[in-house]
């Protein structure tokens, strides 16, 4: 599963949460990533 959080005042925050899957190593593994998105961001790629 993926879960996506963004912070209300801070659009270009986002916090991801990965579990992993079962059958596999990482099962009881929860793995997170915060993403900073340009603060151009949508108008440009990041």
């Amino acid at each position: 599963s993926i879960y996506v959080r963004i912070y209300e005042g801070r659009a270009d925050i986002l916090r991801a949460a990965i579990s992993g899957a079962s059958g596999t190593p990482y099962h009881d593994g929860l793995f997170f990533f915060d993403i900073f998105l340009p603060p151009d961001f949508p108008s440009q790629p990041p």
